[in-house]
């Protein structure tokens, strides 16, 4: 935001990683842009300062009166963002990595602009969610954020990860917007259909289970003397009785039994 309870300085922004991965944030910059285009480096994060997967980085405005939140800044600048401008954030090499603007004077902007905060309230624009998590990035403004005319809730690193979306790894289900860990990633739904699994990277029930491997969490399982065919069916391995060649996973069904090979003489 650029505009809260104590007026023009009262200023936070809000990063956030959404990856599953560490981010070296070092020497990133946070821009400033007037609605002429003007613009003025406001911050430059540290050397050595990492972000850890879906996890927040808060700048805020030192000024006095400046930020009125409870939650501490990370970082602070000392040079406000002009109401009717525009923030730009930078890697190390000078590229834009996203950017949002209030006019469309500003040299930071994608697509449609967001209205300017002009009243002296707590106020916040958010990233929208998709999912779980401040993720929708359509790279239009206007879309994107959404206005909490009456609240904020800036976080920082010290606050709690958010959940994972679809498709990132995890150990616990908590870990997961949907409540789902299924094979170390986070999936759409339980997951129960038989040699099927989400180790794919959209979190979806779609993958087969690898040839000669178990499926535990299948409805039914498949575990031995079974194991699933890499194909999305569940077949009995060697040694256990058959009627049929397609019920063994090595196809050979001799004298009533699975079997590695067709037995001939």
């Amino acid at each position: 935001r650029t505009r809260g309870p104590n007026a023009g300085n009262d200023e936070f922004i809000e990063l956030f990683n959404l990856s599953n991965a560490v981010v070296d944030i070092s020497g990133w910059k946070v821009n400033g842009s007037n609605n002429t285009g003007g613009i003025v480096t406001r911050a430059t994060i540290p050397a050595g300062t990492l972000l850890p997967p879906r996890t927040f980085y808060l700048l805020t405005n030192s000024s006095v009166p400046g930020y009125s939140g409870a939650v501490p800044g990370d970082q602070t600048y000392a040079t406000g963002i002009t109401d009717t401008g525009g923030i730009g954030l930078l890697n190390a090499a000078s590229a834009i990595v996203d950017q949002v603007g209030m006019d469309v004077g500003s040299a930071y902007k994608e697509g449609a602009v967001l209205a300017p905060l002009l009243a002296s309230v707590n106020q916040s624009y958010e990233r929208r969610s998709v999912s779980c998590g401040p993720d929708q990035d359509t790279d239009n403004n206007a879309s994107d954020f959404v206005l909490n005319a009456a609240t904020s809730n800036p976080q920082n690193r010290a606050s709690s990860p958010m959940q994972d979306n679809n498709g990132q790894s995890c150990t616990l289900a908590s870990e997961c917007c949907s409540g789902n860990c299924v094979d170390g990633t986070c999936c759409a739904n339980a997951c129960t259909a038989t040699c099927k699994s989400c180790a794919n990277a959209t979190g979806t029930c779609t993958t087969n289970v690898a040839a000669g491997q178990p499926d535990a969490n299948g409805s039914p399982a498949c575990t031995s003397p079974s194991a699933c065919d890499g194909a999305g069916a569940c077949k009995k391995l060697n040694g256990e009785t058959c009627a049929l060649a397609n019920e063994c996973l090595s196809g050979f069904c001799v004298d009533g039994f699975c079997c590695n090979s067709s037995c001939g003489v």
